[in-house]
């Protein structure tokens, strides 16, 4: 039997919660295009590099960024290294337009990624 041969590619994964004076958390989950990993699935916007989801982030959001440990999740044919970082804004702009808003408890009933869906299981317990 032949090895798959699989890709190593990093990802980091920006969780953008939206803190609200008053009512539970939200947050920016945005439908993943197909075709693709992922596709048809709610994740958290994905950037290539730091730099790209830093130059990327809402005004007002960068004061507050949390580096959360490194996720590694293998695919068929990909080894994927996520990085999620935790962004709170106080600004409910919608970030991308194939997006929205999602309660703490909203985004369980998405259809996620595993590996997205014990990330924010982490962040709500």
């Amino acid at each position: 039997s032949k090895a798959v041969k699989r890709r190593h590619e990093s990802w980091w994964l920006l969780v953008l919660r939206l803190r609200q004076a008053e009512g539970a958390d939200r947050f920016w989950l945005q439908c993943r295009q197909a075709p693709g990993i992922w596709a048809g699935l709610y994740c958290p916007a994905v950037f290539a590099s730091e730099e790209l989801l830093k130059a990327a982030l809402p005004a007002g959001a960068s004061e507050d960024i949390e580096y959360l440990d490194p996720v590694a999740h293998s695919l068929t044919h990909r080894e994927l290294r996520l990085h999620p970082v935790v962004v709170t804004t106080a600004t409910d702009q919608p970030f991308h337009e194939d997006g929205l808003w999602v309660t703490a408890n909203g985004v369980s009933e998405r259809g996620l990624p595993t590996p997205v869906r014990a990330l924010y299981q982490r962040l709500v317990a």
